[in-house]
């Protein structure tokens, strides 16, 4: 797989977007995989969960740094890190759901709707091959009200509006999978274990708050 930038013209050729979607989906098949199997050990061994502020400072500690390697060889293992850390912070949340009534099927229906918006628009995306870069700049505001949201939160109690926050996070992150899909196909400048990254991460968070919606709505 090539770490490398592809090229400065203003789309891809046929065969290199291919190559790019192959080597992305690839990472990303393996990075769930290793994130999957890392919940899972959590769980069995009914792991604490991780303090909200390490979370965040390990998220970003290892996103900042795998954007910085990101052609170079350190990416991958930067890459499986963060897939391991994620993974990680996910078990003791389905320990803590798989213990309620009904916990299990709230984490299966949870799974399935993560499968289905990010099989759903990834699909929609490489078939149409709509550029959705227009979206850059409402990311890059949502982006910013989203971690005001967290900020807030932090000082003030917000349950009232959970749910709502939770939808707005399912919107913004299924946004980023159209976007990231479409650079595939159409942005030079792309590089496949940033993402593969994104991705991951986007499945990450709307499988998170797709089981907060559905927990919530269950209550």
């Amino acid at each position: 797989m090539d770490t490398g930038i592809l090229n400065n013209s203003r789309s891809l050729p046929l065969a290199s977007a291919s190559k790019l979607v192959r080597n992305t989906y690839t990472l990303l098949a393996l990075a769930l995989f290793v994130g999957g199997a890392t919940a899972l050990l959590a769980t069995t061994l009914q792991a604490p969960p991780m303090h909200f502020l390490l979370l965040l400072a390990g998220f970003y500690g290892l996103y900042f740094a795998l954007v910085k390697m990101r052609n170079s060889a350190w990416a991958l293992l930067l890459m499986l890190a963060l897939s391991v850390f994620l993974g990680y912070s996910v078990g003791p949340i389905l320990t803590y759901y798989l213990a309620i009534p009904q916990g299990g099927e709230l984490v299966a229906t949870a799974l399935g709707s993560t499968g289905v918006v990010f099989a759903g628009l990834s699909a929609y995306t490489l078939i149409s091959k709509k550029d959705f870069s227009f979206l850059q700049g409402f990311l890059l505001a949502g982006a910013l009200v989203l971690l005001a949201t967290i900020v807030i939160s932090l000082l003030v109690d917000l349950s009232a509006f959970s749910m709502a926050i939770s939808a707005a996070f399912v919107l913004f992150y299924s946004c980023i999978i159209l976007y990231e899909t479409s650079r595939l196909i159409h942005d030079p400048n792309a590089n496949y274990i940033l993402a593969a990254a994104s991705l991951f991460v986007s499945i990450y968070a709307l499988f998170l708050n797709f089981l907060h919606i559905f927990g919530a709505s269950g209550e």
